[in-house]
């Protein structure tokens, strides 16, 4: 009899264990409920199928720069199609509009530019691994081949860089006058 109540007694604390860690689990869960109802307060934005392709490509574009700063031409390479990937999402949206964006030509641009950078430095296309000197590769001649459809529009931004900047900020502000 006395070890069955050591037994009992053994296996009371346990179960009692059990039962708080599923007590905390269940409040962990009630807690992250209440969470969520805080965040109802907040107003909830809605913005345009347009608007969002827009800031998608935006992004895309923008996340380049720190892969040329690092000299990463691999993450460059799949970059570059995740970036003309969303201009065909865009412009599939932006239908009666053909113009491309200035910030996707101000990245081909500075792509370009780097590129060209890269390769003029003879010593650092030595020092590259050998997977990356083939993304430099890959990139240069698909970077080229891409370009040719968008020369016009390179060249323009080439004579006067900064007035499209100007430019394209107000049509940013036009636009979202119009919206409101």
């Amino acid at each position: 009899c006395a070890s069955e109540e050591e037994f009992e007694a053994g296996s009371e604390p346990e179960s009692s264990e059990e039962e708080s860690s599923s007590d905390d689990e269940a409040n962990t869960f009630l807690a992250s409920d209440s969470d969520d109802s805080s965040s109802d307060d907040d107003r909830r934005v809605v913005r345009s199928a347009k608007d969002k392709r827009f800031d998608q490509l935006r992004a895309a574009c923008d996340a380049l720069t720190p892969m040329t700063k690092n000299n990463d031409w691999i993450a460059l390479l799949g970059g570059f199609d995740k970036m003309n990937t969303q201009l065909d999402k865009t412009m599939r949206v932006v239908q009666g509009q053909k113009k491309t964006p200035r910030f996707y030509i101000k990245t081909l641009v500075m792509l370009e530019d780097f590129l060209a950078a890269t390769m003029a430095n003879k010593e650092a296309k030595k020092k590259m691994s050998s997977t990356n000197s083939k993304a430099l590769n890959a990139m240069r001649q698909r970077l080229k081949k891409h370009n040719v459809g968008y020369e016009a529009d390179i060249a323009t931004f080439r004579e006067n860089p900064v007035a499209t900047d100007d430019e394209e900020s107000e049509s940013e502000s036009e636009e979202e006058s119009e919206d409101e």
